[in-house]
């Protein structure tokens, strides 16, 4: 992944904006795995092609792969920050609970939140075609498990 080594000033009305290359690769990989855990979820993983991704975010496949090695690795990272953000909002609920009982009344309401947007077939996709993302959510399953019994175990 090579980075552009110029710096791009952008006019927005009569302000100027200065953005380093690396803060546009971040955006645009943020854009890439929000755009693609849309589809995901709508749609199940199996049923995207990274074309239907490229069409949905209106960028081309050769960006897609200059950001991700393949549709694997972007499932992966998208996994990644799907997990790493219903985390912390468990923390947040955890923290911010006035007991258990409302903790867990709480993460409960997440969850089905959670699991309404999810199509049935991602976690089916994930388990038999996508093994590395799977033992993440595996993983973060057993973690948020652990967080709930021990609190101090984190």
């Amino acid at each position: 992944m090579a980075l552009k080594e110029t710096v791009e000033t952008l006019d927005i009305d009569t302000v100027s904006i200065v953005l380093p290359p690396i803060m546009e690769e971040f955006e645009t990989k943020e854009k890439i795995l929000d755009g693609v855990e849309v589809l995901f979820m709508k749609f199940g993983i199996r049923s995207v092609t990274m074309d239907d991704i490229a069409r949905h975010l209106a960028i081309s496949k050769k960006t897609l792969y200059q950001h991700f090695a393949d549709k694997d690795d972007l499932i992966y990272k998208m996994s990644e920050s799907f997990l790493e953000r219903t985390f912390k909002r468990y923390q947040e609920i955890a923290e911010r609970a006035k007991n258990s009982i409302e903790e867990l009344r709480l993460v409960s309401g997440c969850m089905k939140e959670d699991m309404e947007h999810i199509n049935p077939s991602v976690l089916f996709d994930l388990e038999k075609y996508h093994p590395k993302a799977w033992n993440l959510w595996i993983e973060h399953k057993t973690k948020v498990i652990e967080k709930s019994v021990n609190p101090q175990h984190s």
